[in-house]
């Protein structure tokens, strides 16, 4: 009999009953037996022990004792449009309703459902899983942070490797295919970072204003020249100082010049960082973080005497660290790299000099040798214990098109480099297992 059969059959009994005792066979064992060997030599793959063997888990056809390979699924994680691959998402199957995921900090990003095994991908994206049931309707979760979609596998075959097409296992392009982290980000005057997510594939209707339901929420920087969503005008982004606790993620595009932002406001974006929010500040957004502010001096910054790079000009990816290694291989990967561990940037800027390498970590920086003679660091990250992230950027997404009106400002056509070196940080984030 066939695993997909005597799951459709015992799955109720197998609940209340020892898998042996049921099956009488050795044609179907726990994930943790000897010969299911769950997990053998891939990492990130947990194994169950014997005893524990309940539901679907009974459901593991003993592919080693019919001299056939195991039962597996295999695939790529994309980004919602599938043009990049994720590198760090967990996917996983689970045995029981996954848990709703709160907005903010104040709800971390973790697995539910009760794994049954997990794996997490590749630099390329890749992921396998071994010795999964062989059951209809399998559930199978994709999850990165808070971007999370759950789909089902009709079949699973013994015995042998199921490769998913890439739909399958790409992020969520809205809230109908899963779940997207509530994101919140000011247009520019410099800038276009609310043009990021729709060049990933996020759907135009999940960017709405402050008060809407999509999962971006576009605010007007101080300086800019986008102003409007449709028909309808934007909230200024003091209006989003109030609301910051309520979001996963804020990108601050760059208005073109210093903002001086009240103490109040200043610690607000402090307490977020440290109650484990994610920042993206872009170049002039650094006066949030330069002196007077309550925030670590973990970098020098330049506000007033920017020098101007020549564009294009090539910097370096920092690989001294494995966050960093994983960085440059993921760019070299995705065409971003005119040699590894290179990035060719446009119309770039100097303003952060240095950092404290005790609190902060550089991860793409101008290096005299190939970088025309300047010096400075074009990415940094400053990370807190509790695991929020505040990251610092000289390099720009897109200068705005002109238009008032989003998305008619944002540019055509896939990724730049240096806008592949910003969609590698959105897609940079934890997810903790139970």
């Amino acid at each position: 009999m066939s695993s997909v059969r005597v799951a459709g059959a015992l799955a109720s009994a197998l609940v209340l009953a020892s898998c042996n005792a049921v099956l009488d066979n050795r044609n179907f064992q726990g994930p943790g037996t000897d010969d299911a060997a769950v997990g053998d030599g891939q990492v990130g793959v947990d194994a169950t022990p014997v005893d524990a063997c309940s539901g679907i888990g009974c459901m593991v056809t003993n592919c080693a004792s019919q001299g056939k390979p195991p039962t597996s699924l295999s695939g790529t994680v994309h980004t919602p449009d599938g043009a990049l691959p994720v590198y760090n998402a967990l996917v996983y199957i689970p045995t029981a309703a996954l848990d709703p995921i709160g907005d903010g900090p104040a709800s971390p990003a973790c697995a539910s459902g009760a794994p049954l095994m997990h794996a997490f991908t590749d630099i390329g994206g890749h992921f396998k899983l071994d010795n999964v049931p062989t059951v209809p309707n399998l559930r199978l979760v994709v999850q990165v942070g808070k971007w999370r979609r759950e789909v089902t596998i009709a079949e699973v075959a013994d015995c042998q490797e199921l490769a998913l097409p890439f739909d399958v296992t790409r992020l969520p392009k809205n809230s109908s295919e899963g779940h997207l982290p509530l994101i919140a980000v000011s247009t520019g005057a410099a800038e276009s970072l609310e043009c990021v997510g729709r060049s990933l594939g996020i759907s135009d209707s999940e960017h709405t204003l402050g008060t809407g339901a999509g999962r971006i929420h576009l605010y007007a920087g101080e300086f800019t020249t986008t102003t409007m969503l449709g028909a309808d005008p934007l909230e200024p982004v003091t209006v989003l100082y109030g609301r910051m606790a309520q979001y996963d993620m804020l990108l601050f595009s760059c208005d073109g010049r210093a903002v001086t932002r009240p103490p109040a406001v200043l610690q607000g974006l402090l307490d977020y960082v440290n109650a484990r929010g994610w920042v993206w500040l872009s170049h002039f957004q650094a006066s949030w973080v330069a002196p007077p502010s309550p925030f670590p001096l973990f970098a020098m910054f330049n506000l007033n005497g920017t020098a101007m790079p020549p564009s294009p000009v090539t910097a370096r990816i920092d690989t001294a660290t494995p966050r960093g290694q994983a960085f440059a291989d993921w760019m070299a990967l995705v065409g971003a790299s005119p040699q590894p561990g290179l990035v060719s940037i446009l119309n770039g800027r100097n303003t952060c000099m240095s950092i404290d390498a005790t609190m902060a970590e550089r991860q793409i920086y101008f290096d005299p040798a190939v970088s025309n003679n300047f010096s400075g660091v074009q990415l940094l990250t400053w990370a807190r214990a509790g695991g929020g992230r505040l990251l610092f950027s000289d390099i720009h997404l897109q200068q705005p098109l002109g238009s008032p009106t989003f998305p008619a400002e944002c540019e055509p056509g896939p990724l730049t480099p240096q806008g592949k070196s910003i969609a590698f940080q959105l897609f940079d984030q934890p997810t903790c297992l139970p």
